[in-house]
Order: C-alpha cells, then sequence, then structure tokens
C-alpha cells in the first residue's frame, strides 16, 4: 500500500512533459494574440491619422474656393486686393457661416510654423473693427507646404503678384517625413469669383 501513495502523491515525468509542452502553446497563442492586437491598433492609429488629413484636406479646399473678392484703401484713391500668394503661405478674405465662429467676411491666412505645424489664422473683418486673430492648428507634423496659383488651363506660378484680381485655381500640396505613413490627397480649388 504504501508504495501505491507514494504514487498517488506525484507526477509522473510524462505528465509534466505535457503540462508543459501545453503551457508553451498557450503561451505562443497569447503571444500571436498580443501581436495580433498591436498590428489591429497600429493600422486603427494609421487609419484615423490619414482620416484627419483628409479632413483637413476637404476643409481647406472648400474654403479656398470661397476666396472673397475684398479691397482696401491703401492710399488716397487707390485699392488693392487682399490677397497675397506666396509657395509657402496664403493670405485671403474668406466667408464663415457661423456654425463654428462668428459669421460673416474672415481675414485668413494659412502657413507653416517653425514646429511642422499647419496653422490657420482668422480675423474677424468689420466696417467699424476687426476682431482678435484666433490661430487654429489643422495639422501637426507637416514637412512642408506648397501653393500654386493657375491663371489659365495647366499654367502655374508659386506666387501670385496681381493686386486686382484672384487666380482661377490653387493647388495645394504637403509634404510628410518619409517614415510618415499619411499621405496628402490633391486639394485643387477653383475660385468662385476668380476674375
Amino acid at each position: 500500500m504504501r508504495s501505491r501513495r507514494a504514487r498517488d502523491d506525484g507526477f509522473t515525468l510524462i505528465e509534466l512533459l505535457v503540462s508543459f509542452g501545453l503551457l508553451s502553446l498557450m503561451a505562443v497563442y497569447a503571444l500571436q494574440s498580443f501581436r495580433v492586437l498591436e498590428t489591429f491598433s497600429q493600422l486603427g492609429r494609421r487609419m484615423e491619422a490619414q482620416h484627419e488629413v483628409n479632413m483637413v484636406a476637404h476643409e481647406l479646399g472648400t474654403e479656398i474656393s470661397g476666396v472673397q473678392v475684398v479691397f482696401e484703401e491703401i492710399g488716397t484713391g487707390k485699392q488693392r486686393l487682399i490677397f497675397d500668394g506666396t509657395e509657402q503661405a496664403l493670405h485671403f478674405v474668406g466667408l464663415s457661416d457661423g456654425t463654428r465662429e462668428v459669421g460673416g467676411p474672415h481675414e485668413i491666412w494659412i502657413s507653416l510654423n517653425q514646429n511642422g505645424t499647419l496653422t490657420e489664422r482668422r480675423q474677424l473683418m468689420r466696417p467699424d473693427h476687426r476682431g482678435p486673430i484666433i490661430e487654429v492648428k489643422m495639422l501637426e507634423h507637416v514637412k512642408a507646404l506648397h501653393f500654386s496659383y493657375g491663371e489659365t488651363g495647366t499654367e502655374t506660378s508659386l506666387i501670385w503678384q496681381a493686386n486686382d484680381h484672384l487666380p482661377k485655381s490653387i493647388v495645394l500640396k504637403l509634404e510628410f517625413e518619409p517614415d510618415d505613413h499619411r499621405w496628402w490627397p490633391e486639394v485643387i480649388a477653383r475660385l468662385f469669383f476668380a476674375t
């Protein structure tokens, strides 16, 4: 009887090996599950970042398409169109419908700051006064910003020098770092009020 009890109290070598094998298989499956979850998480972050880029591209394309023809006095009897376009910045007057700010004409500046953040500064324009300048951060971690201006057909220039009329179209391009998985969709704004 004694020998039988001794055998019942412990594990055989085969039982231990089977247990270790099963534990190893469970660990491998758990590790694979964590890797799959991390892959899905990375994919989700990339999709969210790209969605943000697409939303900004749509918003800017719509906003730039609605550039208004507004002149300001620069001297006795002289006027200048409020529109300045360079390769790295754009300044114009646009309209707000009042959904995110006070409605009406706003002076708008779009540029890239030193930190690589695409920014938009907005100032309410009223006949009797101008509101405070509000800065909106549109998109972070941008490598470069490029505007080009079209007068006719496919001809474009990097600077808009005419101060009496608007270009027919404005192309906006952003560049990201090579290891950044985001991409900028083509944004060609056809101006409604181009003369």
